[in-house]
C-alpha cells in the first residue's frame, strides 16, 4: 500500500559517512514486500502538500515551455496555423518518444537479421524494402536526438502512485527541457 508511517530514528543508526542501512521484513509469515527501488524511499519529514503539488506542476510547466518555445520560434518564420501545428506535432512525437525508440530498435534488429540471412530469404518487416527500413531508422534516430522524451515531464507517474516529485527529479526534468528551449530561443 502507499501508507506513510512516521518513524523515529536515533542518530546512532547513521554511520560516520551519514548513510543508514534499512532492512524491510514482513510481519506476516505469508506476506511479501514488493516495490520498485525508486518508489521505496524514506523521507526525513512530512512534506507540505502544496509544495509537492507545485513541484509536479513545474513538470507540466517545463513540458509546456518546450512546446511553446517551438511555436514561438516557428511563428517568426511561419504562419500562425503552421506554428501551432508544429507545436502539436512536437507534443505528439515527444509523448510517443519511447515507442519510436523501441520501434527503431526492432527495425535495426530486423535489418541485422536480414544481413545474416541468405539473399533469397531477405524480407523486411511487413515485406517493406530494405532501403525504406534504413531510411526510417535514420530519420527516427535524428528525430529522437532532437525531440525530448516527454516521459521526463509526466507528473501522472508520481501522482497516481501517491508519491511526491523530488527536487532531484525536478532538476533532471529541467536539464532535459533547458537544451531545446535554449536552442529554440537562439533560433
Amino acid at each position: 500500500t502507499n501508507e506513510e508511517r512516521e518513524l523515529l530514528v536515533p542518530a546512532s543508526a547513521f554511520g560516520s559517512d551519514g548513510t543508514m542501512t534499512v532492512e524491510f521484513r514482513c510481519a506476516d509469515p505469508d506476506g511479501r514486500i514488493g516495490a520498485a527501488r525508486d518508489w521505496l524511499k524514506l523521507y526525513r519529514k512530512p512534506m507540505n502538500f502544496e509544495m509537492a503539488f507545485l513541484r509536479g506542476m513545474a513538470l507540466v510547466l517545463l513540458q509546456s515551455v518546450v512546446v511553446l518555445s517551438l511555436t514561438l520560434m516557428a511563428s517568426t518564420f511561419l504562419s500562425a496555423p503552421l506554428s501551432v501545428l508544429l507545436g502539436i506535432l512536437l507534443y505528439v512525437v515527444g509523448s510517443v518518444h519511447g515507442y519510436i525508440h523501441d520501434g527503431t530498435r526492432e527495425i535495426d534488429r530486423s535489418l541485422t537479421e536480414m544481413k545474416e540471412s541468405p539473399k533469397q530469404e531477405r524480407h523486411g518487416t511487413e515485406d517493406l524494402p530494405e532501403w525504406v527500413l534504413r531510411f526510417s531508422t535514420t530519420l527516427s534516430g535524428w528525430v529522437l536526438k532532437v525531440v525530448p522524451d516527454f516521459q521526463e515531464f509526466d507528473y501522472s507517474k508520481w501522482l497516481l502512485k501517491n508519491h511526491a516529485v523530488s527536487w532531484r527529479e525536478l532538476g533532471g526534468a529541467a536539464g532535459h527541457a533547458l537544451p531545446p528551449v535554449l536552442v529554440l530561443g537562439f533560433l
